[in-house]
């Protein structure tokens, strides 16, 4: 992708359309054929790109590779849209879930566990389980509270032959290296104070 077309997303995209209009014929296209694009991910996250490649062609009337770098553009300036599509399939599971209720209360048991059945397969295909936020939650997997800071590699298992470990001793007084992580006093210095 051209960086000028990546700065012209980025800087008109959302300008007013006096501001649009000093640009060229092309840019302006250009600008259109993004937006669109982005609007139809937006209201149909489970378009495919190629859906979305030939809406464009026909739209536009430009050819596949116009329509898959516009696609391309859209995707790396602003950005893909896999969270609404997540959020458009919960909603569309927690629908066939309400719908399946409605089935059973009235009766029709079957109907009901077809919606049901439907509803989980959303769920299984596009992985509703797993919620982003989830994420966060790293600090009870990776024990974060028990970090020890320190300077000894024995510490993670690494095995130091005896010349070694005396020599690197040795190393530690003639360079006076403290194991010891201390808070020391500091003062801060102005910049003009710097000067030699």
């Amino acid at each position: 992708m051209r960086r000028d077309s990546f700065d012209l997303i980025v800087n008109y995209m959302f300008e007013s359309p006096s501001k649009k209009e000093l640009l060229s014929t092309s840019d302006i296209e250009l600008l259109q054929r993004v937006e669109d694009c982005y609007n139809l991910k937006l209201q149909n996250p489970m378009y495919s790109d190629l859906m979305v490649r030939n809406y464009l062609m026909k739209k536009y009337d430009v050819d596949r590779n116009t329509a898959i770098r516009t696609i391309n553009i859209t995707t790396q300036a602003l950005g893909n849209v896999p969270a609404s599509k997540k959020n458009w399939v919960k909603k569309k599971a927690d629908f066939l879930l309400e719908k399946a209720y409605e089935a059973i209360d009235a009766g029709n048991l079957k109907k009901g566990e077809q919606l049901r059945k439907l509803a989980e397969a959303y769920g299984i295909v596009y992985n509703t389980k797993q919620d982003d936020e989830d994420m966060l939650n790293v600090k009870d997997v990776l024990n974060i509270d028990n970090v020890i800071i320190t300077s000894d590699v024995t510490q993670l298992g690494v095995k130091i032959p005896e010349p070694s470990r005396a020599r690197v001793e040795k190393m530690k007084k003639k360079y006076q290296i403290v194991d010891d992580i201390i808070d020391v006093e500091y003062e801060t210095v102005k910049s003009n104070d710097c000067k030699g």
